[in-house]
Formats: structure tokens, C-alpha cells, sequence
């Protein structure tokens, strides 16, 4: 085999079409004509944001506003924030004994940057200590038991008290899905998710409002095993609300604390990592299940390109696949590491 296949193939993962054409993310909520959102309290309104072309627009578009924080005293939290509450994509807050803020970047990884930096800002020290990392990824799919067949539905989703997204509204059938799949990281502290289910209001009828069917609560430490857990919870019944309905709702989810040790503790790891990638998915492939190869794929592809090595890494670990097969039409069809490191890097590049 022609020894330059391998930079050859690693050009076709930095070509234009994938920068000036970034894959499409499915949104994961209309804007169901909600002017206003009331989060903690705090009334968010697309007007009230601060636009962000970059590091520097910010800062010089609003210095009055970064003056009046000072972030070194450690009380002030920035959060993303999820598009679902405003409609607005790339979005985060500052929240601090003066208020919260609200602001919003060109792309998801610029916002990413700006939390980075922030943080380090708040907490310097931070690489430098172990801590823990907490994390939720949950679905919710779909509901059923609701008997008003022409009535819109949808669902809020909240940590303890805290409203962190919402779902689209849908339209019920003979089931109502939405199918609709959330991921928050850097989360605080966290006892019990809530998913409160909601019939809209009839817009033909003037003064009739959204209504709360009745909440789910998931208690966190149900789901905080290896595997993300699927199943039909039932909906508690909000108090006031008549009627024989016994909704449930289909919810996938996994709440994960992963212990973060000092970062001068990976770096023989990280490089090992980095010269001996190869080996190491050659040992891995033929011993891990489905489920963990899409994880272990996902991370190799986030810590190479942190490393500027992902297309490096991409093209050597696809062509050594390729040599493996015997029938190329099955190219990208299999469960190999290789394909599931070139979805979690073409979802990488249509993020940004």
C-alpha cells in the first residue's frame, strides 16, 4: 500500500466542506412562541443578552460589566446554558451576589472557551487539586396515558430545583415522542432530577394557560451505575388536577461523578497515549464490548485533538481498519473503534 495513503486520507478530514458546512444539529426544542423564561426566579429575554464575536468583542463591547464581578473571591458560578430556555443557541451565565448575567457566543466552542477560562479565573488552583466531576446525559423519549388526543405536551427538565431545559411540544397521538436527548457537564451537587410533564395552552383560546400534569422524580442514586438505564416511570399526579389519567413517561439516563486526580498525574498517560495510540486500540478492540467502544472512541478523539494529533490519529486508525477488511463496501458499517472515532469526530467539527 502506498506509504503517503495515510496523509492523503488525513486531508479528506480537513477538507472545506467540513468547516464551511457543519453538520446540522436537530434542535432540541422549539421556541413555542415563549417571549419569556423564568429561571431561579430570574426573568431571561433574548434582548438581555450579551453577543459575543469573540474573546475580545466581549470585553471591550462591555468592560463595565466584567468590572463589576470580581471573580477571584471564588462565590461567582458560570454555567452554560441550555437553548431550550431562550431560544438561543451558545449561551452561558454568570451568576454572583450582584445578580446573574447572561451572554451569548458565535459557537458552542467558543462559549466552551469562555467557561474554561472563567473557571480557571474563579478557581486557579483547580488542575492542581482532586475533585469530582459530575455529569448527566438522559432521553426523554415519549409519554403515553394521556387522554386528550388533540392537546400539545411538554416537559421541563430539572436538578433539585433548578430548571435546566425544556422539550419541544408535541403534538399526542396515540403516543406522544419527542425522543428528545440532553447532556449537561460540571454540574453541582445533585440529589433528584425532575421531569414535570405540561399540557400546553390553547392558543385559540385566549385565557386558557399551561398546565402541569404531575412530575417524575428520578432519585440520582438510581442512576448513577456503568450503563445508561431505560425505563417507564410513572407520573405523579399534580395536586388539583382531576381526571382518570395514569401518564408515564419513557426516560433514558445516566447520572456519572468521576473523580479528577491532579493534572500533573496523567502526563505519563498522556503520553503514552500519544505515541502508542495504535497499539493501545489494537489491544482494546477485540476485548471491549459495543457501548465501550463508542466511549473509549469519543475520548481518544477529544484528548487527540486537544493534542492537534485527531487527524493524524483518525487517518492511521481508519486505514488500519481498512487493511483489516476484506470486503471494502463494509467500510464505516461496522461497530470498530475506527468508526465510532470518525462519528464522534464529525460531531466534533459540526459543534464548532
Amino acid at each position: 500500500m502506498d506509504t503517503t495513503t495515510p496523509s492523503r486520507f488525513a486531508n479528506f478530514f480537513s477538507k472545506r466542506s467540513f468547516k464551511s458546512n457543519p453538520l446540522k444539529r436537530t434542535k432540541s426544542v422549539t421556541k413555542l412562541e415563549r417571549k419569556r423564561c423564568t429561571i431561579d426566579g430570574d426573568s431571561v429575554t433574548p434582548s438581555m443578552l450579551r453577543t459575543s464575536r469573540s474573546h475580545e468583542s466581549l470585553l471591550q463591547s462591555s468592560p463595565g460589566v466584567l468590572a463589576t464581578l470580581d471573580l477571584s473571591h471564588g462565590d461567582v458560578q458560570v454555567a452554560a446554558l441550555h437553548s431550550s430556555l431562550i431560544g438561543q443557541e451558545n449561551c452561558f451565565q454568570m451568576i454572583s451576589n450582584g445578580g446573574t448575567r447572561f451572554y451569548t457566543c458565535r459557537t458552542k466552542e467558543e462559549r466552551d472557551q469562555w467557561l474554561y477560562s472563567l473557571r480557571r479565573t474563579i478557581q486557579p488552583n483547580q488542575d492542581n487539586v482532586r475533585r469530582k466531576e459530575n455529569s448527566l446525559r438522559i432521553w426523554i423519549l415519549e409519554a403515553k396515558g394521556m387522554s386528550a388526543k388533540k392537546s400539545k405536551y411538554y416537559c421541563e427538565l430539572c436538578l433539585d430545583k433548578t430548571l435546566y431545559a425544556r422539550t419541544s411540544s408535541k403534538q399526542k397521538g396515540e403516543m406522544c415522542f419527542w425522543g428528545e436527548h440532553f447532556e449537561f457537564n460540571s454540574l453541582p451537587s445533585v440529589g433528584s432530577i425532575y421531569v414535570n410533564l405540561y399540557r400546553e395552552a390553547d392558543k385559540k383560546k385566549r385565557r386558557d394557560k399551561n398546565v402541569l400534569i404531575g412530575s417524575v422524580h428520578i432519585p440520582v442514586s438510581s442512576i448513577n451505575g456503568k450503563h445508561l438505564l431505560e425505563k417507564w416511570y410513572p407520573v405523579t399526579p399534580e395536586k388539583g388536577v382531576s381526571g382518570k389519567d395514569t401518564p408515564s413517561i419513557r426516560i433514558k439516563s445516566r447520572f456519572q461523578t468521576v473523580e479528577v486526580l491532579p493534572l500533573i498525574v496523567y502526563k505519563d498517560l498522556l503520553q503514552y497515549i500519544k505515541t502508542e495510540y495504535k497499539t493501545l486500540c489494537e489491544m482494546l478492540e477485540p476485548v471491549i464490548s459495543v457501548r465501550a467502544k463508542e466511549d473509549v472512541a469519543t475520548t481518544l478523539i477529544n484528548v487527540m485533538q486537544k493534542e492537534n494529533m485527531a487527524k493524524e490519529f483518525l487517518a492511521e486508525l481508519v486505514m488500519s481498519d481498512i487493511e483489516k477488511i476484506g470486503d471494502l463496501h463494509l467500510t464505516f458499517r461496522g461497530n470498530s473503534l475506527a468508526t465510532k472515532a470518525t462519528e464522534a469526530y464529525m460531531k466534533l467539527l459540526g459543534d464548532k
